[in-house]
């Protein structure tokens, strides 16, 4: 089964437990539906004691939707941030923090 993380620590015995399958000779991947690339939540997981090396392959929600759009299976240059900071670059998209424009909509309409 899946192996679930809180935000700032692992559940107990999950870096060992994940440990031995690796040197068992499983080959172990994380699959997840974070809005962020890869290498950010590498570095997160990396900063809780999970190894680097444990894992031969790291795909989250963010990364895909990145590389559909940098491969051109999303037309779309226009996206909307519904909330919370921009943690990484968008090259070559046109990004507008949806709030803020609603409150600029909001100001201008007074």
């Amino acid at each position: 089964g899946a192996v679930p993380l809180c935000s700032t620590a692992p559940y107990s015995g999950a870096i060992d437990c994940l440990a031995n399958l690796a040197n068992s000779g499983l080959t172990l991947a994380v699959l997840s539906n974070s809005g962020k690339r890869t290498g950010p939540n590498a570095r997160r997981m990396a900063d809780m004691g999970f190894a680097p090396s444990l894992f031969t392959q790291i795909m989250t929600s963010g990364e895909a939707l990145w590389r559909d759009i940098d491969a051109g299976k999303v037309p779309q240059r226009h996206f909307f941030v519904l909330n919370g900071p921009l943690v990484m670059p968008l090259r070559g998209l046109r990004v507008c923090r949806l709030s803020s424009l609603i409150w600029k909509m909001q100001r201008l309409s007074y």
